[in-house]
């Protein structure tokens, strides 16, 4: 892994300069990170319906996150 560059301004860090594969992986990441944010809050309400199928993929052991990404989309 590289290590990011600095552009700094009046002594201090302003920017850091970052390979594209980093940057679209940190993207791939923050996206990931919204869909399981989304799956843990349904999961804190369970009162909430899902469609069928949706429970027929998790219980048929679909990973749940996909499910309810695609669901989401």
């Amino acid at each position: 892994m590289t290590d990011p560059q600095f552009i700094e301004e009046d002594g201090k860090r302003k920017y850091a300069i970052i390979p594209i594969e980093i940057y679209e992986k940190m993207l791939d990441d923050l996206d990931d990170l919204d869909d399981v944010r989304a799956f843990d809050k349904y999961k804190a309400n369970p009162q909430e319906m899902l469609p069928a199928e949706m429970v027929y993929r998790m219980l048929d052991g679909e990973n749940s996150v996909k499910v309810w990404r695609e669901h989401a989309a």
